[in-house]
Order: structure tokens, then sequence, then C-alpha cells
């Protein structure tokens, strides 16, 4: 008894010795090794301990999981805007399993989501012109979004009854980002092309908090259980994907024929000799647009429809409203000005 009475004494004391840079950082109890039991009684999803009253009561909790995951989470909106407006709060960190799975390089991270410093600073740069000269953003596009929208409209008018959105709207967003980047469109009968906005509403529906936490030797023994199995051939298969894609854009490019963002690409790892640019940043950055061109806007979009789902009165307003101004022609950005309850209600 006396024996694990001392062993015990001697882990606290250990815990402790390692744990005084957080001692003064308001937060849930945490217990010595454990860490804070939240995380192991979440009933809506690994991450509902987020909006645990111990959690949120304070501008900013300290929160253990494990021995050794510390988070510090930040509920004032005033110190969030000051820290991130700061470049020491902007590090953009890949987990083990990324360094070990996303890239085409392992332990070299590319692309813009998950670098830092000069690197990601050319990456993003080039990347934002690039998008902004073949129109993103911009109302020159406004054709291209609208061919997306009447193809909806069309499969929907063709259903009876109550509608289940889904995954409807991945494709169509990414389509319009993916005309831009590939110089094609993803339709319904692009199989490659379906399947990688599959795998892409996996990799959020499952999450990866679970596998930042957990040490890389147990993803790595423990495979299946953990999903470092599932998220591997995930990950294995967009890199081909978009590997094989700059590929063919290899094989047809013609400097001075620059139709979409890889071969604009192409051309600057030509013209530069730098080493700025390469094809696994290229490839990185392919499937950074994928990732954050997918599911965000798509779950925007079915939060307005939920609203106005919920909100008859407003729903009337807003086709009122579209009626008198648009009568049968097609909406544009112009006409933003003019609807101002309609703009207002799904801002």
């Amino acid at each position: 008894m006396l024996t694990i009475l001392l062993v015990f004494l001697f882990l606290y004391a250990w815990w402790r010795l390692f744990s005084k840079e957080v001692s003064n950082i308001p937060g849930p109890l945490c217990i010595p090794f454990l860490g804070c039991p939240l995380w192991l009684t979440s009933k809506r999803g690994f991450l509902d301990w987020l909006t645990h009253p111990s959690v949120i009561k304070n501008p900013i909790s300290f929160i253990q999981i494990g021995p050794t995951v510390k988070y510090y989470i930040i509920n004032d909106f005033r110190i969030m805007k000051e820290l991130f407006s700061k470049e020491e709060f902007s590090h953009r960190s890949a987990a083990d399993f990324q360094l070990k799975l996303r890239f085409v390089t392992v332990n070299k991270p590319d692309g813009i989501m998950l670098t830092n410093g000069d690197q990601w600073s050319h990456q993003r740069r080039f990347a934002l012109k690039t998008l902004k000269d073949f129109g993103f953003g911009k109302q020159s596009l406004e054709s291209t979004i609208n061919t997306e929208i009447e193809e909806m409209i069309t499969k929907y008018s063709l259903h009876q009854g109550d509608i289940k959105i889904g995954s409807d709207f991945n494709i169509p967003v990414i389509s319009i980002l993916w005309k831009i980047v590939s110089g094609s469109r993803i339709t319904i009968n692009s199989t490659e092309a379906v399947r990688m906005v599959e795998l892409v509403n996996e990799i959020f529906a499952k999450g990866d908090f679970h596998l930042r936490v957990l040490p890389y030797s147990f993803l790595k023994h423990f495979p299946n259980v953990t999903g470092y199995k599932n998220r591997a051939e995930i990950l294995k298969e967009l890199k081909a994907f978009m590997l094989k894609i700059i590929d063919e854009h290899e094989e047809r490019f013609e400097a001075g024929q620059l139709k979409d963002f890889i071969d604009v690409y192409l051309d600057q790892m030509q013209s530069d000799n730098s080493g700025k640019y390469s094809k696994e940043d290229l490839c990185a950055s392919m499937i950074d647009f994928f990732q954050a061109g997918t599911e965000t806007t798509s779950i925007t979009l079915k939060w307005v429809l939920l609203y106005l789902a919920l909100n008859q009165d407003d729903q009337e307003a807003c086709r009122r409203e579209i009626k008198e101004v648009l009568g049968e022609t097609r909406a544009e950005v112009a006409h933003m000005s003019s609807l101002p309850y309609t703009v207002g209600a799904v801002d």
C-alpha cells in the first residue's frame, strides 16, 4: 500500500512540475495524466466539451487532454482578434499524421493551409492573384455560378414532395472553383472528381481531432481502431487524383496558352528557377482548394435554407422581394443593392 502511495505521489509531483506554465490559467478541473475528463463525457460529438460552462465562462480557458496535449480556448472576440492579428499567433502547424500522409514528400509541408513563412507567403500570394485573374470573386464569374444554379433547380424540379439535402451543394460549389483551377467542371457524371468530393466529405464528417490528440505511434499500432488507416487511404487517393491532373496538364502544356490555374502554375515553375514553386506545392494547394471550397460554403448554404424553412414569414418576404425586383430574369450581383431584405435575411 505504501509503495502504491509513493508511486502516486511521485507521479503527481512529476505532473505538477511539468504543468507549472498552466497553473494560473482558469478552466475545468484536470486530473493527473488523464487531463480534463470533460472530453470523455461528450454527448453530441467529440468536441462537445468546447461548449461546457466551465470552458466558456472565462475569456481564456485551459484544457488538457491526456498527459501532454494542452489547449487554450479563447472565448473573447476582442482577445481573439488581437492575437490573430499578430504573426506569432498565426503559425499553421501540421499534425504528425498530416506530415506523414498529406504531402507528396513525407515530413515536408507544402501548399498553403499548413505552411509558414516565405513558403506560405509565396503560395498564398500566387494563388490569390491567379484565381482573381481568372475571375474568382468577380462579376465575370456570374455565368459559371448561374450554370450550376440552373442545373440544381432542374434537378430539384424533377422531385416530388420533400427533399432531403445532404451533400447536394458540395459538387456545384467546388465545380465553380474547379473550373478555374483545372479548366473543367465537376458534374454528377464526373466519376473520379465526384469520388474526391465524397472523400473530402468523409474527412469533414469524421474529423481529425482524435488523430491530432493521440500519439502518432499509437495511431500506427492501431490503424483500424483509430481511423488512421482510413485517413491514409483517403489522402493517398486525393494526392493520386491531383497528381494525375497535373500530369495531364504537363502533357498538353503550351507556353502562352494558359487556360487555368494549373497552366499558370506550371508556367511559373518554368520561368522561376528559385525553387519557390514546385509540383509538390501545386498538388498540396489543389487539395487545399478542394477542402476549403467544398464543405464550408455548402454548410453555409444549408444553414440559410434551414433558417428560411423555420422562418416562413422571412421566406415569403424574400420571395416577394425577389419576384418584384427580378421577375423572371437571372439574378446578378448588381441586383443585391435592390434586394435589402433578402440580402439581410441570409447574410
